[in-house]
């Protein structure tokens, strides 16, 4: 093993996460008002939808697990679910590997998980990018260590401005 693959590693991790959230789910049910956006692509391997929803959706899906939904079973490769679309029920299973977004807006938590394979152009562009961005965590790490400058004239600063208009 040359290098760690960190692009491999936390997308794995990413979707380990997903898993564990969906199988407490799944054994407990949804607590409070936590609810779920999930996106697909339709046209990953292992993906089982209907004919009508491939049809409707021929790139990408997001389904919404929050009220009315049925059977979900998870297992290490992904899930499968009952959801009703316009009053008729479909059966879904969705490899983990199909998953783009994942999102529980009741909290604001949100993945994105992108494709994870690098080019070798956009590797060396990523290495540049690191450099500057080393750098820059360099400067600020210098500014840090730098005695704060204070202000020794006084200054009356309104805070009406900083208030909530409803106080």
């Amino acid at each position: 093993m040359n290098e760690i693959d960190y692009e491999k590693l936390t997308h794995k991790a990413m979707l380990n996460l997903i898993s564990d959230i969906l199988s407490s789910v799944s054994e407990e049910g949804l607590p409070g008002e936590h609810h779920f956006y999930i996106s697909f692509k339709t046209q990953a391997p292992k993906v089982s939808i209907s004919d009508s929803l491939m049809a409707q959706y021929p790139d990408e899906m997001t389904i919404v697990l929050q009220n009315q939904f049925e059977n979900l079973i998870v297992t290490p490769e992904g899930f499968s679910v009952r959801l009703s679309f316009n009053h008729t029920p479909h059966d879904l299973y969705i490899p983990f590997d199909a998953l783009t977004k994942f999102y529980d807006p009741s909290v604001s938590f949100g993945l994105v998980l992108e494709d994870m394979t690098v080019s070798a152009a956009s590797a060396l562009a990523s290495d540049n990018h690191r450099e500057n961005d080393l750098e820059d965590i360099e400067k600020q790490e210098d500014l840090k260590n730098q005695e704060p400058e204070i202000n020794t004239t006084g200054e009356v600063v309104s805070l009406e401005n900083f208030r909530d208009k409803n106080d």
